[in-house]
């Protein structure tokens, strides 16, 4: 009779507990989310509906940060006939990170959960990494507690969240772009593929059931932030030509001209490119095959030196970022942009430096 009674005991307790953490949140609602563009905000996460069953989640940041943490960072989730998959985790709002000065927030696990349960339903879930970034693999644990596979590119520093975060590696399991797939049911399947650059294992995931790609900071107007060097150049040109090489051979022109490109960080969608006295600002919530092939260009332009040319379309300048309101060195071709350091491009395309003229 007594363990009877320490069973139902522990039964009510546990329902306590479920229920207390139940009513620290609301729970969150996706009956707004109908038209392609409709949003909704809940807690710091506001959700656009990017297509059927397609989700962008974006945390706008915090001003009183620093890097990731100032600029936000963008999740998706995919729903398919049989799985749902979520790809990158944000930022770490549990226990915050102090390199980027990220503060822990009320209830940001409860919330987090909240949006994923209300928009994954019953489906089954797993997640992916585009790379092993703090603004990217930050909510890790909040998954990991619930028995979700969380997948990592192989070539990322799996040290990386252990450092950042405290995660123990052994949590994720690793997949080689080379053959892994998602398949999600009812045709939708994501193929990842590399773009060493930003990190040595960074993935992009393409959709081609529908026309979007996903690329964290692979490929995106900031993502020339991180390719302080000439190696790190000379990958992402590469590995960029290789997706283009790659999206010609396998998408008819129809498909290509209406890919959609979302990136890891949409607010930065407005700075580059369009630098321009004739342009104003223009704050995109997607890129396009335009972009892809464009970096494409801007890369291979860099390494050949061709900013010194004025008539070759590679354009360099130096600018305020606005968001960490820092000077950087950037290369523009189109609407690709590449963000180094000068002295590191003309390494790359094997030029002597000329020297800085004398402050008069």
């Amino acid at each position: 009779m007594l363990k009877k009674w320490l069973a139902l005991a522990a039964i009510v307790l546990g329902l306590g507990v479920q229920s207390a953490i139940s009513q620290a949140v609301p729970a969150f609602s996706a009956a707004g989310l109908v038209k392609l563009g409709d949003s909704v905000r809940y807690g710091s996460y506001e959700i656009f509906k990017i297509g059927e069953g397609i989700y962008q989640l974006k945390d706008q940041g915090d001003p009183r940060s620093v890097k990731g943490g100032l600029i936000g960072a963008d999740m998706y989730i995919v729903l398919g006939k049989d799985k749902a998959l979520m790809i990158d985790l944000g930022n770490n709002y549990m226990i915050g990170y102090k390199q980027d000065e990220i503060l822990p927030r009320k209830n940001a696990k409860e919330e987090f959960l909240a949006v994923v349960d209300g928009l994954v339903g019953k489906l089954p879930l797993e997640a992916t990494l585009t790379h092993a970034h703090p603004d990217h693999d930050g909510m890790t644990m909040a998954l990991i507690e619930r028995k979700v596979t969380v997948w990592m590119p192989k070539g990322e520093d799996l040290q990386g969240p252990k450092t950042q975060h405290g995660i123990d590696p052994a949590v994720y399991t690793s997949f080689d772009h080379q053959t892994k797939t998602f398949d999600l049911g009812g045709g939708r399947v994501l193929t990842p593929l590399m773009v060493r650059g930003h990190t040595l294992g960074c993935a992009t995931y393409l959709m081609p059931s529908d026309d979007m790609i996903f690329t964290g900071d692979c490929l995106g107007i900031g993502a020339g932030r991180s390719l302080r060097g000439a190696e790190s150049l000379k990958m992402w040109s590469d590995d960029t030509q290789k997706l283009v090489d790659y999206i010609k051979a396998t998408l008819p022109p129809y498909q290509r001209y209406g890919l959609k490109v979302y990136t890891g960080h949409s607010v930065e969608n407005v700075i580059p490119g369009f630098l321009n006295i004739n342009h104003g600002r223009l704050d995109l919530s997607y890129l396009d095959w335009r972009f892809l092939q464009d970096q494409a260009l801007c890369g291979n332009a860099i390494l050949k030196g061709q900013w010194l040319n004025p008539e070759s379309g590679l354009h360099y300048m130096e600018i305020v970022n606005s968001q960490t309101r820092q000077k950087v060195s950037l290369f523009t071709f189109g609407i690709g942009a590449v963000e180094m350091p000068v002295a590191e491009a003309f390494k790359a395309a094997g030029i002597k430096m000329y020297d800085e003229p004398a402050a008069k």
